[in-house]
């Protein structure tokens, strides 16, 4: 495999590609999946179940070759998308494919959760660079705000930068806040002030992914280590500031599973089950502000 400087595959390439509604999509589109799929590429298409079935329809009998998901089973998460797209990419390969594709309409709904998804847009390099893939994704230029073109535009730019960290802003005294010193102290704080805000499923999620977040800062960070907790509508944004020298991956969380007997799991852990997940490193405090929904 010869990767260039930036470790990045030459047949990598993340694209945006603008276009006004459906029609002018598929006509954009059809005649350079057809010619993937000649090729001997494996194609993966994510669209909105309309504009599917125009470009299926224009595809003709090659639509059988390619594989498609709706978008709600692929979009359900960033790392759930990240990982569909690093499985069938290996997948493919296996098959003896030349090149992957990945087309796809991340789901932008116009609330502070497209954050989430414009970091994934700058993750895709970052995570999957190294592979022979061509990563297009949708924008139409009708119904997406002018705001998110522009900033879907500087998540195509190579090489990308990390999409620029911002402060927490809770105006509320947070639930828990707290200097750490005993993992487990800490982890019953959480579990104790949010047992009547989240249940089931969500309160053990919550309890591993605050666990995971403060042993990987008493491990790999430095004191002191706080911990503020607060609680959202229908979720709970946890924040855990330590004082070391940075965590050294900007996408720890969408990185495939590299866990085994001896540990690793944590990061991967917390992407599983976090809706939403922020780093940020300034001088010598680090900054991880995950969100779990109830």
């Amino acid at each position: 495999m010869n990767l260039d400087a930036h470790g990045t595959h030459p047949q990598f390439a993340h694209e945006a590609l603008f276009h006004d509604g459906p029609a002018a999509l598929v006509a954009a589109l059809a005649p350079e999946v057809r010619a993937g799929l000649q090729g001997g590429d494996a194609v993966l298409v994510c669209l909105p179940e309309p504009a599917w079935a125009l470009l299926s329809r224009a595809l003709g009998d090659g639509a059988a070759d390619v594989r498609y998901l709706p978008p709600d089973v692929r979009y359900g998460r960033p790392d759930v998308a990240m990982a569909t797209v690093h499985d069938f990419v290996g997948a493919a390969l296996a098959d003896g494919a030349r090149t992957a594709w990945s087309i796809g309409t991340i789901p932008f709904d116009g609330t502070a959760r497209d954050r989430r998804w414009l970091r994934y847009e700058h993750a895709v390099g970052d995570v999957l660079g190294h592979v022979p893939l061509r990563a297009v994704c949708t924008y139409d230029t009708v119904v997406t705000p002018a705001a998110l073109l522009t900033a879907a535009r500087l998540a195509h730019d190579a090489p990308v930068a990390p999409l620029p960290s911002v402060e927490l802003a809770v105006e509320r005294p947070p639930v828990v806040a707290m200097t750490v010193t005993d993992v487990t102290v800490a982890r019953r704080a959480i579990e104790a002030a949010f047992a009547g805000v989240v249940v089931g499923e969500a309160r053990d999620d919550l309890r591993l992914v605050a666990s995971e977040l403060l042993t990987n800062a008493v491990r790999h960070g430095a004191p002191p280590i706080g911990l503020r907790a607060w609680a959202q509508p229908g979720e709970v944004l946890v924040e855990v500031v330590d004082h070391g020298g940075g965590w050294p991956d900007r996408y720890p969380d969408l990185r495939p599973n590299r866990g085994t007997s001896a540990g690793g799991y944590g990061w991967w852990l917390i992407g599983q089950l976090a809706d939403a997940v922020e780093l940020a490193h300034h001088h010598d405090r680090t900054t991880v502000t995950v969100t779990v929904r109830g």
